[in-house]
């Protein structure tokens, strides 16, 4: 006897598309950004075991993608939740998002490839350093859920966010958004210090 085969919706593949199975899908924002988390530290693991220059690439290529869409994500629908909550924790969180723009934009210029590897290296310990701060105890994951928002709703959000995103290419995601938002953030915070003195 055959087993019928439970037919895939649309709603199924994009789930798929986004976290490797419609089965896997996060419930809520946290569990989401830390699901995209864990997506790009599996690929760092790939990227170091890979020993093909253009296997390597394409884990490569993979890796700045998937950066780029969570931290343009983060900017736009998580950050701006948490500036009033922790100013200094979300202004460094731009900042990390800058630098890791910056490296991902000289990965994408280098000229020569022997420089890849080195250069990955420094990215990824950037993000497992930016991770690490985000997913601690006292980070802004757990400053996101004191925010009184509906986290499912949010992941919502994102997940719109995410599909709107992917469609675009690396360089414009990795413009200098976070940059400008961090100086508005950052010319926000000297002014209420100012008017508190």
């Amino acid at each position: 006897m055959m087993k019928e085969q439970k037919e895939q919706t649309f709603g199924d593949s994009i789930r798929e598309a986004l976290f490797g199975s419609a089965e896997k899908e996060p419930k809520d924002a946290i569990e989401m950004l830390k699901a995209d988390h864990k997506k790009v530290k599996g690929l760092f693991k790939d990227f170091e075991k890979c020993e093909k220059r253009a296997e390597k690439k394409k884990i490569l290529n993979e890796i700045m993608t998937e950066l780029a869409v969570n931290s343009a994500i983060e900017e736009k629908l998580i950050y701006p939740l948490l500036e009033k909550k922790d100013i200094e924790k979300t202004l460094e969180a731009y900042e990390e998002h800058h630098l890791v723009k910056v490296v991902i934009d000289e990965l994408i210029s280098l000229a020569k490839p022997e420089g890849m590897d080195a250069k990955a290296k420094v990215l990824f310990e950037m993000v497992k350093h930016h991770i690490k701060e985000e997913e601690s105890m006292n980070g802004l994951l757990a400053e996101l859920k004191d925010t009184g928002r509906d986290l499912e709703a949010l992941a919502e959000a994102m997940k719109v966010e995410k599909l709107k995103l992917m469609k675009k290419s690396i360089q414009t995601l990795i413009s200098t958004k976070a940059s400008k938002r961090s100086e508005t953030v950052g010319a926000k915070r000297a002014a209420a210090m100012r008017k508190a003195s």
